[in-house]
């Protein structure tokens, strides 16, 4: 590991990224609909969760852990991050 992120072995220019930005737009919870009808309440703790987090900033940072061209696609970074706050958060083991 460097300070600019991980050591990587050298690998041609044309090898696919392991870490892909998804660049489509995350709506707004207002814009989210229910599938079986209803919206989802502002006052839901996730909602005020996922507005305190800086999504864009800490994707940046995510995004530079993955080396060029080594193992599967990882995975995207809103999923990453929720994963790992709400197990613990729900007492999952």
């Amino acid at each position: 590991m460097t300070a600019n992120g991980p050591k990587c072995a050298q690998t041609p220019l044309d090898v696919f990224h392991v870490y892909r930005r998804e660049h489509h737009h995350q709506l707004s919870f207002e814009d989210f609909f229910l599938p079986f009808g209803g919206k989802l309440s502002g006052d839901n703790r996730w909602i005020k969760l996922a507005e305190l987090i800086p999504w864009d900033e800490l994707e940046d940072d995510y995004a530079a852990q993955f080396c060029k061209g080594f193992g599967s696609p990882a995975k995207p970074f809103r999923m990453a991050l929720g994963t790992l706050i709400i197990k613990p958060a729900l007492d999952y083991p």
